[in-house]
């Protein structure tokens, strides 16, 4: 028995070093059964608490093409149909999510959880769904035990990239560089901690802005080499070389370093 909780002790730490919830909300949401949600009539991989049926026959009709849109830009496919839950409460996001606050959306391996904010508002669905598929997409393979974690803003940008910006739309571009021109900015790392993750936070840095900051980085590695940009993504998301080691191969530098190329190109401007 003690070794048994010993072991749930060390999952629920890094649990909470990985996604920034409470160790043992997250161990509690990982295996919260999800039978009790309903499968939507127009897509069983859409499921629903509470009474939004309406709704999710709604994002039934769109996910498919969401789902698509997501892997042709990334260039990696789902080895498996992400689900979409809707949740009916705020408590039903804390038991699958872990959160103690209520996002719009979460997601993890189980898939994408949709929160009240979100229901009757499908083109604000059809905008921050991309976002999530994509912490989907990475998390199929990456984020596991003992396999190699890309730092947090690679992931947020990335999604935020994906998704034209969602999850970081209450901060503009011209915001963020004005930002950095001042000095207030993140400082990417090379690889993703077991036990903690740097997030905005770190830097002062309101979530949005930091999500902007991290897409624009992020953009600007692809619109480097596109193909490049592709073949790096696709051998992060394979979970099985160290990010910052991919990040050399791909780019000959560091993140640290190419960030600091787009500073100074911002500063030249």
């Amino acid at each position: 028995m003690g070794a048994r909780l010993t072991a749930l002790t060390f999952i629920s730490i890094l649990l909470a070093g990985i996604s920034g919830c409470s160790g043992l909300d997250y161990l509690s949401a990982s295996f919260a059964s999800t039978d009790s949600f309903i499968k939507s009539n127009e897509n069983p991989d859409v499921r629903y608490k509470g009474d939004n049926r309406e709704y999710s026959n709604q994002v039934g009709l769109i996910t498919p093409e969401l789902i698509e849109m997501v892997e042709e830009k990334i260039g990696v496919r789902f080895t498996k149909t992400p689900i979409i839950y809707i949740c009916d409460t705020k408590q039903c996001m804390k038991d699958y999510t872990g959160h103690d606050f209520e996002p719009r959306a979460s997601s993890n391996k189980r898939g994408v959880f949709l929160s009240t904010k979100l229901i009757g508002k499908i083109e604000e669905t059809r905008y921050i769904l991309p976002h999530e598929l994509t912490h989907v997409l990475s998390v199929e393979n990456v984020n596991s035990f003992f396999q190699a974690i890309p730092p947090a803003w690679f992931d947020e940008g990335l999604a935020t990239f994906i998704a034209d910006g969602a999850g970081a739309e209450k901060i503009s571009e011209e915001q963020a560089i004005e930002s950095i021109k001042t000095g207030k900015y993140f400082v990417p790392n090379g690889d993703g901690k077991m036990f903690s993750r740097m997030y905005g936070d770190k830097w002062n840095l309101e979530p949005h802005m930091f999500y902007r900051q991290s897409m624009m980085l992020v953009e600007y590695m692809h619109d480097k080499n596109p193909d490049n940009f592709r073949k790096f993504v696709g051998d992060v998301f394979s979970g099985k070389q160290q990010f910052s080691e991919l990040f050399s191969k791909y780019y000959g530098s560091t993140p640290s370093v190419v960030w600091s190329e787009y500073r100074n190109e911002l500063h030249e401007t």
